[in-house]
């Protein structure tokens, strides 16, 4: 008998955002037996610009993974703001760039998936953490 679910949801592992995470999918609809889900450091920095290429590979065989045995048919991106994987906050001059640069990751990490995986849409989430821990998701268009 097939497992069949529509979704794969690919989240950074950093704790800060897991719990809202959750509430972000079940407002959705994401929950239950409908997704499977993985948790990786940087989420699309691991197939946008990976420190080593097996950390690509990694990602990809997840993907590859959840399609042949679930049928997924959609995959939600999450990345988020500070994220230690890309050097957190410090690593950027202003909010605006840190904005722009993650949007941009997704953009390029949305490409690289619906061209290796024509049947599979890519939805871009960007996480916004507030100093004080305020969790809002921004569904991000190209």
């Amino acid at each position: 008998m097939a497992h069949v679910c529509e979704y794969l949801i690919i989240h950074c592992i950093d704790f800060r955002f897991i719990q809202a995470l959750q509430e972000f999918m079940e407002s959705e609809g994401l929950t239950g037996a409908c997704c499977d889900i993985v948790s990786m450091a940087g989420a699309g920095k691991n197939i946008v610009s990976p420190g080593e290429e097996k950390e690509r590979d990694v990602f990809l065989a997840q993907v590859d993974i959840s399609k042949k045995l679930h049928h997924i048919s959609k995959i939600y991106l999450v990345q988020h703001m500070d994220c230690g994987a890309y050097g957190g906050h410090a690593a950027f001059t202003s909010l605006e760039e840190e904005v722009s640069f993650q949007k941009d990751q997704l953009t390029q990490a949305k490409k690289i998936l619906e061209n290796r995986y024509a049947d599979i849409s890519v939805i871009q989430i960007l996480a916004h953490i507030t100093d004080d821990g305020v969790v809002s998701f921004e569904k991000v268009k190209i």
